[in-house]
Parts: C-alpha cells; structure tokens; sequence
C-alpha cells in the first residue's frame, strides 16, 4: 500500500491545495490527488531525564519569609532601645547619655551567633539575599521647658529687633536702591541749550531736552527743559496774541503744542496746547451768505464746541461767543477778536469775504 494512505492513527495534515485532513505521512493527497512533500522534522529537545540523568531538588526559603523574620528581628530590637532610653532619661542633663564602660553590652543587642548557628544561617540565608534594614538613630531628648523657653526668647528678641530696627532698616534699604539707581542711570546731559543759541526749530529743541530728562533725571537736564519750555510757551503766546492774523505762524504753533505736549505732562504746556486748538478751530469759519438789507450774515463753522454747522448773527452780535460784528455791507462782514488783546492796544480786526475764511484787515 502506497504511503498515501497512512495507518487510522497516525496524526493528520492539511493538504496545501485542497486544505483536507490527511496523515502526516503521506506523499500524495487521497482528495485530490496532488503530490505532497513530507513534512519537516521538528528539531528534538532532550532532557536531562531523556540522557539518563537524576534530578535534584533544592528547597528554596521564601523571600518573604526572610522578610518577615528580618522585621520581626528590626521591630524587637527598636522596641528594647526605647524603653532603655526611657530608664536612663530622667537621670541624663541635656539628652546626654551616660557613656558605657568598655566591654558592657547593652540591653537591647541580640546575642552573637556561634559559629555552627552563624553557617546554618548563611547556608539558609546568604548574605547577598538578606534584606538589609537600618535602624533610625535616636536624637537626644532635649527636654520641653528648655525647648520652651529658647522659643519665647526668640519671639521676643525678633519682636524687638522688628520695633527698633524698623526704620533704620528701610531707610538703609531705600539709600542702597537710591545709590544702586544711580550708578546704573546713564550720566546724560542735555544739548538743547546749545541747540537754542543755534537757532534750531523750537520742536527738534523741545525732544532734545525732553528726551534728556527722561534718559538722566538729574537737576541740570530739568533746568534746561524748564528753560526750553518758557521759550515754546513766549513763542506761541506772540503768535497767538499778534496785532495781525498769522495763519502760518498758527500751524506752526500747533505743531508745537502738540509735541510739546505729547512729551511734557507740564500743566501749562497742556492749557496751551487747548487754547491752540480753539483758536485753529475758530478762525476756520467761512462767511457763505451776506443780506445787507436785513443786516445779517450766515457763517460756516468749523468748531465741535457749538454742535451746528451754520449760524447766522446780525450787526452787534458774536460768532461763536467770540467775534463781535462790526460791520455788514454787501461785499465783506468786518469783525472783532474779542478774545484777543494785541500788545498795542485793542483787539485784533478781522474781515471775512464771501465763500472765504476770515483774515486780518
């Protein structure tokens, strides 16, 4: 019989074409036919009880038996300690305790190992296995009053120091943060007096000693902006308070103020910076309609502070509360600053002209 057909009992195999069981030995599948190769031999593993050998068994303690035993050894010992050091505390000063003479052994040690005793231990338990434990030392009892008092004398010893020393010790601290300031402060003196007598734009000056204060705070650099800022302050006065009306003197002085006041906090730098923009705002009106039959005229205004666009007033009237009519004819409204007391004497005169602004006459 061929090997196709193997013995009932032998174990079986997938065939790799059809996946039908058939015997491990066979070369050929009884399903479909198809030749097989034999299967590979599996690697063999012997045993020592295979080749003949015996077998020892060595008996291992538990861990956790050693474990046990060792706290047990840890616990006991801890607890002898402490009632010795309970017996000798009342007759020690200061948690010092007696030294003992040479060769005493105390209480609480465990009895020496014999050497039979010591070699049935290392062969139950070798060293390396043996779980080491290490006692905590015991510090010295000091006793509570004494603790006691050292505490409230330093309470009160603190609270004294803090009552006297108050005082002094900010004002040592201040000193040290006031020196400290200094020497990290950059020693910068300002160039805007120089720049003065150069005759420099009164703005570019105004930065250079602004900027000199805030770079090094020191008395020179304040006295030079002081210096710089009555300059700004004569400057915009004259223009504003001119006989004549100077519209490019008064762009100028804005552009002034309004640095001078984005760099300086001074309060009169800032009063001047607001009556600037009223008067730029106030002579912005334009005359857009004359009737010199009825006596009035029609404005245009360029001024927030009244909220409307037009007013019309009549001979004697103010525009904008400010400019007094004197004067309506077919071709041009004359009008007074009432606001403006010129150097010489009187108010500034102005005159409009139709669909124009206002100007001196």
């Amino acid at each position: 019989m061929s090997e196709e057909y193997g013995s009932s009992q032998d174990p079986t195999r997938l065939c790799p074409t059809c996946r039908m069981p058939i015997s491990v030995l066979a070369t050929r599948c009884r399903h479909c036919g198809e030749t097989v190769a034999r299967p590979r031999k599996e690697e063999a593993k012997l045993t020592i009880h295979d080749l003949g050998g015996e077998t020892r068994t060595n008996y291992v303690i538990s861990g956790n038996v050693m474990d046990a035993l060792e706290a047990f050894r840890a616990d006991e010992q801890s607890a002898q300690e402490t009632a010795r050091q309970e017996k000798v505390r009342p007759a020690t000063w200061f948690g010092k305790r007696p030294t003992p003479p040479p060769g005493h052994r105390q209480e609480s040690e465990l009895p020496h190992l014999d050497e039979k005793h010591q070699e049935l231990s290392d062969l139950v338990a070798p060293k390396s296995q043996t779980t080491s434990r290490t006692l905590p030392k015991s510090t010295p009892a000091f006793p509570q009053i004494t603790r006691t008092v050292f505490l409230i004398a330093g309470i009160v010893a603190g609270l004294v120091i803090l009552w006297f020393g108050t005082d002094f010790t900010w004002a040592k601290i201040n000193e040290i943060l006031e020196r400290r300031r200094q020497l990290e402060q950059p020693n910068y003196t300002s160039k805007a007096h120089n720049m003065l007598l150069a005759g420099e734009p009164i703005d570019r000056v105004y930065k250079e000693a602004a900027g000199a204060v805030k770079t090094t705070d020191k008395e020179e650099n304040r006295q030079m902006l002081e210096e710089v800022r009555l300059e700004l302050i004569d400057k915009v006065e004259k223009i504003l308070n001119s006989p004549t009306l100077d519209r490019r003197g008064m762009d100028s002085a804005s552009q002034w103020v309004t640095l001078a006041a984005e760099l300086d906090s001074d309060p009169r730098v800032q009063a001047l910076a607001q009556r600037v923009q009223r008067d730029v705002f106030a002579y912005s009106m334009v005359l857009v309609k004359v009737d010199a039959t009825a006596g009035e005229a029609t404005f245009r205004l360029n001024n927030p502070q009244f909220g409307v666009d037009t007013q019309t007033v009549k001979l004697g009237e103010l525009v904008q509360d400010r400019f007094l009519v004197r004067a309506i004819t077919e071709r041009s409204v004359q009008l007074v600053d009432s606001k403006v007391e010129t150097p010489v004497g009187g108010n500034r005169k102005l005159i409009a002209m139709p669909m124009s602004v206002i100007n001196s006459m």
